[in-house]
């Protein structure tokens, strides 16, 4: 039997962005911990209370050699293909406050897998409705979403900065 992996939430107010980071390179099969958290944070300008911008969240994806596809309030069909394709949606979107989430999967035919949602759990379920709103919400300059691609990490950058800093 595989080995479910283990994502993790933010503890703070202000650390969305570089958790969506590391629960990425965990979902690309890295065996990251919530303790290369203080990196990833640097990696992404993370500073409290403003969290991190899109551009920072980006520059930090790239530094692990992460191949993604940029994308602006993509479709429903969009999402549903890609995760159909074994890939992940890095969601910038605000509701209350601005907040980056991990979509990993679809269970059924309107309920979205998301990792680190707004709620005070790890793992939650979402319909698509609302996958609808938090993909439209906003500007084009702002909220972005990442097309994450399968199997595309480059394991030595990220043994570089997560794994030689145990």
């Amino acid at each position: 039997m595989a080995k479910e992996t283990r994502y993790i939430r933010q503890r703070d107010q202000f650390s969305c962005g570089p958790v969506a980071v590391i629960n990425t390179l965990k979902f690309l099969g890295c065996n990251v911990t919530y303790k290369s958290l203080p990196l990833v944070q640097r990696l992404c300008k993370c500073k409290s209370p403003d969290g991190t911008n899109p551009e920072d969240l980006e520059q930090a994806l790239s530094v692990f050699g992460i191949s993604f596809k940029r994308k602006i309030k993509p479709s429903l069909k969009d999402i549903d293909n890609h995760i159909k394709n074994h890939g992940a949606i890095l969601l910038n979107y605000c509701i209350s406050i601005g907040h980056y989430s991990l979509c990993i999967g679809k269970n059924g035919k309107n309920n979205y897998t998301l990792v680190n949602d707004l709620d005070d759990v790890t793992i939650s379920g979402c319909d698509s409705l609302t996958i609808k709103h938090m993909t439209e919400w906003g500007d084009k300059e702002k909220y972005w979403c990442w097309f994450i691609l399968p199997e595309s990490v480059d394991e030595q950058r990220v043994a570089k900065y997560c794994y030689s800093n145990k």
